[in-house]
């Protein structure tokens, strides 16, 4: 039986573990999302975030950096708010998770 399926509300330590992608950027785009903004996710926002961790490392990198769009909607919603923390100024930027 899968693990999510046990747990459906995934925690912090586990989104943080497997937004830990094997690239920079994808890592520091990622964990500075959950560092911005884990608490202000609502339950359901984290299990899409959950599903979305789901994705391959390049469709995730197209997605985010606006080259192409998911289709479902709600994983399209969730990487718009991804892009918007991540490419907003530099003083609205919250410092990079050091790992």
């Amino acid at each position: 039986m899968d693990q999510r399926t046990l747990n459906p509300e995934p925690t912090l330590a586990e989104l943080r573990w497997r937004s830990r992608r094997g690239t920079r950027e994808l890592d520091l785009i990622l964990l500075g999302f959950l560092s911005a903004g884990f608490e202000d996710l609502t339950p359901q926002d984290r299990r899409v975030y959950a599903r979305l961790l789901d994705t391959p490392d390049p469709d995730l990198m197209t997605w985010l950096l606006g080259q192409a769009s998911p289709s479902d909607p709600e994983i399209a919603k969730l990487v718009q708010a991804i892009r918007a923390q991540s490419f907003s100024t530099e003083a609205d930027r919250p410092v990079p998770v050091r790992t």
